[in-house]
């Protein structure tokens, strides 16, 4: 969920109609629909950060008040949000997706498929911002009316040997992109890699053993598959 997220803050920062720069301060809204034990970066109401910090948070942190507080201030509202959310996945041939929030917990109506994933996940690697926020292993924010820098560490242990689930699943030439996990949903990943001029973009929900899973569809694509050229200049 939090790709569509931080693609539709991407494409608004492109857009002109928001900046990384921007200082966001959280409203009472910003909890909403959260559970008391659900990924947090400790934002609270009054709150204020930086557009980019908040982006580091949802992406890195998994952040779900990040989202919400990036959703007030790109649409207004988050439930306009959810709305351009809906509509955009739409736009990406996604046939099997709808979005009741920012952020993915669960919800009745809040659903999609490994293959709408990879859709969105493939158009957020063609924005350099997005690559950067889903291919960073660390980021510290600065400090707030609030709080003190904050240090962030990705989870996805294809990228990072700091990742919470251990150092033996890093794989050589990972670019991201993100893990998400809820009881309901199991353990979800869309991940990236690159080798020999050939990035590849995939999708694993519900497994168990992501990290490995993705690693192997990796190593049998990049087997089975090589760059040519097409045709001479």
């Amino acid at each position: 969920t939090k790709i569509m997220t931080l693609l539709l803050a991407v494409e608004a920062i492109e857009a002109g109609t928001a900046s990384p720069d921007d200082m966001v301060t959280a409203s009472a809204a910003c909890k909403t629909g959260l559970e008391h034990d659900s990924s947090t970066a400790y934002i609270d109401r009054g709150e204020t950060m930086s557009l980019r910090d908040l982006l580091y948070c949802a992406a890195l942190a998994s952040a779900n008040e990040a989202c919400n507080i990036i959703a007030e201030h790109i649409s207004g509202s988050i439930s306009a949000f959810v709305e351009r959310m809906n509509a955009r996945a739409a736009e990406l041939g996604c046939s099997g997706t709808h979005f009741a929030n920012t952020h993915g917990m669960p919800d009745d109506n809040h659903y999609t498929t490994a293959r709408d994933i990879f859709l969105i996940a493939c158009e957020g690697m063609r924005h350099r911002l997005f690559a950067q926020l889903v291919g960073c292993r660390e980021y510290t924010t600065s400090a707030t009316n609030d709080s003190p820098a904050r240090v962030l560490e990705s989870s996805n242990a294809l990228i990072t040997p700091d990742s919470p689930y251990s150092d033996k699943y890093v794989y050589p030439g990972a670019v991201g992109i993100k893990t998400g996990y809820t009881r309901a949903a199991g353990r979800c990943l869309a991940f990236a890699a690159e080798r020999d001029g050939m990035t590849l973009i995939g999708t694993v929900l519900a497994c168990p053993d992501w990290f490995t899973q993705a690693a192997a569809l990796l190593d049998q694509t990049f087997d089975r598959y090589e760059m040519y050229q097409a045709m001479a200049e």
